[in-house]
């Protein structure tokens, strides 16, 4: 390499990494990786988090409680932080904040991701009482709040939250929150509501349980999906009925296999070879050890409040939304895809299956009939 451009690569280099304290917020330093922007970004999402009163009233309990932070831009790049914005880690009372790299190029998903993973899950278990800290986040209720707590931030600096069925969930209520993430964290781990806390192994053997209610739904939609398969050859075969006539009908079949039963069958097939681990797991030392800690949180109010203040943030996400929808005019009617020339809309199928099965019901004397397909999340 020439010495020409050895200066020049050099020159291009980041200057050396730096942890030195905010500008303006106390208790907190930023590890800019020898970058200024990056140094730049984190300072400015501070500063602007400051616009949300949910954040502001965090940053007051964080700095009463003298919790001390690093924040840092990180690549993320491990297994375990797959799909992940952010991550909190805690440390004898000091907070280290990890957020994606990516972060850098989209603000509002940067100001919620900090708000979420520092004024939620670090500020949530520096608050919690020794013992508690490092244990809350085997709890439903620590990623729920963090969650709601992130997107009224995004909400109160004027921009919508990052989309996520957890927090459509959670607006339903706490119940509608753990159906939605109850196969979500195997096979990396199992977290529990503070319902199911009181009997770790009891809210096991209930989660396989309900895991083989929700493989009987999507085995009764396979076996609808089959009905109607067998009833379009008929047509097309007894009928003459082209092919074409059934294209839509086929390839909404299609869609709903790859978008939404293959996906869900493997969470449960991840999920279910986890649990049967875990559930021999609980009668070892390790795993009694477990169920004595999982106990031991129910039993503390700080779990509790924190519900109670998830449930006060999801009211308030719920009115942030409203009133920003009620500002917004009505998005236009969306065309539906055209179908294909010749195509039989779905009800049009199935009147013709109807009266088929009426004007010649010898036809249809061999049919396997599907059971109607169950509702995923309620039983």
């Amino acid at each position: 390499m020439s010495a020409l451009a050895l200066c020049l690569l050099l020159s291009a280099a980041p200057a050396r990494a730096a942890v030195t304290p905010s500008r303006a917020f106390p208790g907190i330093r930023i590890d800019d990786r020898g970058r200024a922007a990056e140094r730049e970004a984190i300072e400015g999402a501070l500063a602007a988090l400051q616009g949300s009163r949910a954040a502001r009233e965090r940053e007051a309990l964080r700095r009463r409680a003298r919790l001390e932070a690093v924040v840092v831009f990180d690549a993320l790049d491990a297994p375990a932080d797959e799909g992940l914005m952010g991550r909190a880690e805690l440390d004898t009372g000091s907070a280290r904040v990890l957020l994606k790299e990516s972060l850098l190029t989209a603000p509002h998903g940067l100001h919620q991701t900090l708000a979420h993973e520092l004024y939620g899950h670090a500020l949530t278990r520096g608050l919690a009482p020794k013992f508690l800290s490092s244990h809350i986040a085997r709890l439903e209720e620590d990623e729920a709040h963090s969650s709601v707590l992130g997107a009224v931030a995004a909400r109160e600096l004027g921009f919508e939250e990052i989309p996520d069925a957890r927090l459509d969930a959670l607006l339903t209520g706490a119940g509608g929150y753990h159906a939605e993430v109850l196969f979500t964290d195997s096979p990396h781990r199992v977290t529990m509501s503070l319902a199911e806390a009181r009997d770790p192994g009891g809210a096991v053997a209930a989660r396989l349980r309900e895991l083989a209610r929700r493989r009987r739904t999507l085995d009764a939609r396979d076996a609808g999906d089959r009905v109607w398969r067998a009833a379009f050859a008929h047509f097309e075969k007894a009928h003459g009925t082209p092919p074409a006539a059934f294209a839509a009908a086929r390839a909404s079949i299609e869609a709903w296999r790859k978008e939404v039963t293959a996906p869900r069958r493997a969470l449960l097939d991840a999920a279910e070879r986890h649990l049967k681990e875990v559930v021999p797991f609980l009668a070892t030392e390790e795993g009694l050890g477990y169920t004595r800690i999982m106990i031991a949180l129910t039993r503390d109010a700080y779990p509790a409040a924190l519900a109670r203040e998830t449930d006060g943030l999801a009211r308030r996400l719920a009115d942030l939304r409203k009133a920003a929808a009620a500002k917004s005019p009505p998005p236009a009617d969306e065309a539906a895809p055209a179908a294909p020339a010749g195509a039989l809309s779905w009800e049009a199928v199935q009147e013709l299956y109807e009266r088929d099965h009426a004007e010649f019901p010898a036809h249809w004397k061999n049919e396997a009939r599907a059971v109607p397909a169950g509702e995923w999340l309620a039983p």
